[in-house]
């Protein structure tokens, strides 16, 4: 279970074994051995008694502020993970450039899926859909300014659940192949879901007039709905396939024989 706290007038803390969140004088508890990791708003106020329990059990805890900077408290062998990293980092140097042309590939090839699918119109413009800002800029002129916040919040909540899994996994998030600093690895990873996951489900949010919460609700129904895995050829929610996605690039870092191959949906 991924929890997401995005208000900032909270207190997360722990009773037997639980995590309860406090938010306007109401309470919502979550068993602790099933909460793999909390997503928060930095501005509220974290017990130390809730650390214990999330390092007890494993807990990963991420903050994602008000300009969506990620940092976190992970608990992890450290010993283990050092030598790991030592081969990650050995990895890196040699695939970089391979990994960097993989993730940049499977942006392209999905902003030019949802170019098409809520036709913005740039097929009679050129490949503008080949550039980032323009694509931004575009969602704005067909759906106002307000999109541009609510697809950088989604985005923001995925980056910090593909940093969650690869943590699990042994990765260091912050040696990204195609985007750079914090959390790098884990932004590289989200290309794969970000458009037809995060900006699409934005766009329905302000379709519709909702508020962040909607945003938050639809995000997290949209997690676990369940497709047809390409590679896999079975049902799987969108939240285990990134999952799985990170378990196949922390094989591929201890053996160079092992192929990566980004997740590739239809919206």
């Amino acid at each position: 279970m991924i929890i997401h706290i995005v208000t900032s007038d909270f207190t997360l803390k722990a009773k037997s074994k639980r995590y309860v969140v406090s938010f306007k004088e109401k309470e919502y508890e979550f068993p602790a051995i099933k909460t793999e990791c909390i997503i928060l708003n930095p501005h509220g106020n974290l017990t130390s008694a809730a650390v214990k329990l999330a390092e007890e059990h494993k807990t990963t805890i991420i903050f994602v502020d008000d300009n969506f900077k990620i940092t976190y408290l992970s608990f992890l062998d450290a010993a283990k993970d050092i030598k790991y990293l030592l081969g990650q980092v050995e990895s890196f140097l040699h695939r970089k450039e391979e990994y960097a042309k993989i993730f940049s590939k499977t942006a392209e090839n999905s902003r030019k899926q949802i170019v098409k699918y809520l036709d913005l119109g740039f097929e009679s413009e050129g490949d503008f859909w080949r550039d980032e800002e323009k694509y931004i800029q575009r969602l704005e002129e067909v759906f106002g300014s307000k999109i541009r916040y609510m697809v950088n919040f989604a985005r923001a909540r995925l980056v910090a659940e593909c940093l969650h899994f690869l943590l699990k996994t042994g990765l260091h998030p912050s040696l990204g192949f195609l985007h750079e600093g914090e959390a790098s690895l884990a932004k590289d990873l989200a290309l794969e879901l970000q458009y037809n996951v995060c900006d699409l489900t934005a766009v329905n949010v302000v379709k519709k007039g909702g508020t962040i919460k909607n945003l938050v609700q639809m995000y997290q129904k949209k997690m676990e709905t369940s497709f047809t895995h390409p590679v896999l050829k079975r049902q799987t929610t969108y939240r285990e396939a990134i999952k799985i996605q990170a378990k196949t690039l922390a094989a591929t870092m201890v053996s160079p024989d092992i192929k990566y191959s980004p997740l590739r949906t239809r919206l």
